[in-house]
């Protein structure tokens, strides 16, 4: 089944990808263009076109509300990128991910780079597709525990900032984070565990964050549901500067 999840633009939520007369999707890991006026498959690239069965107590690979903000084709000027999976079992298909790039101009669709091949950024979960700015690819990810926005280079997959903001202030494994916002130069971000923050889209020097309540007031939270202090303090961590 196709995972109808791709934008007009690099910096549109649409579920569809129109470019080039072409309409652009994600079967599983394959990525594949059909004609937008015929709907003739006009090309596909390597990989997987189906998830595997589940197994008894073990995670399912696809998530649908995680498919809808991360898995879409995102054409830059020269190229196509979107976020596959790393692993197709249990929870390390929720938290290993990778980012990858294509050649639009390239028919058989073959890996320009991947940044699972790479020396950095390595340990990433992409939590999001990523948004276009110039020539910069910027999204948020989980890594090493931490909330973080990262940039990199569309180019060459290059990593030319990441900031952390945060740790904890989730309940899930993998909350669902959505696609930053680029505007006037700034990167907005929400993380969906407690913390909206601004940064620099050039530079990815923090501007301000703010902390936002992820628990109801009055509602008591489940029993063994996420740590006490995530919950309490979801901006545990929040750095006031870009590390790079």
């Amino acid at each position: 089944m196709a995972t109808h999840a791709c934008s007009h633009s690099g910096n549109s939520d649409s579920p569809v990808t129109t470019h080039d007369d072409r309409i652009w999707l994600l079967d599983h890991q394959r990525p594949f263009a059909i004609d937008a006026l015929t709907g003739q498959l006009r090309t596909q690239g390597p990989g997987l076109d189906r998830p595997p069965a589940p197994k008894p107590g073990e995670t399912r690979t696809r998530v649908p509300i995680l498919d809808h903000i991360a898995r879409r084709i995102v054409p830059s000027e020269r190229y196509l990128h979107a976020v596959l999976l790393a692993s197709e079992h249990g929870n390390d298909a929720l938290l290993s991910s990778r980012l990858v790039t294509w050649s639009r101009n390239d028919e058989t669709l073959q890996a320009i780079w991947d940044s699972g091949r790479r020396s950095e950024p390595r340990d990433m979960t992409w939590l999001a597709a990523p948004r276009v700015h110039g020539s910069l690819l910027i999204a948020p990810v989980l890594h090493q525990g931490e909330f973080t926005v990262v940039a990199l280079d569309a180019n060459s997959g290059e990593l030319r900032w990441r900031t952390p903001l945060h740790s904890g202030g989730t309940e899930y494994l993998r909350p669902a984070t959505p696609p930053v916002t680029i505007e006037g130069g700034t990167v907005h971000v929400t993380t969906n565990a407690g913390v909206a923050a601004a940064l620099d889209a050039a530079s990815g020097v923090l501007a301000w964050a703010r902390r936002y309540e992820r628990t109801h007031p009055e509602r008591l939270p489940r029993a063994g549901a996420g740590s006490t202090t995530n919950r309490s303090n979801p901006f545990a961590g929040v750095v006031l500067d870009s590390r790079s």
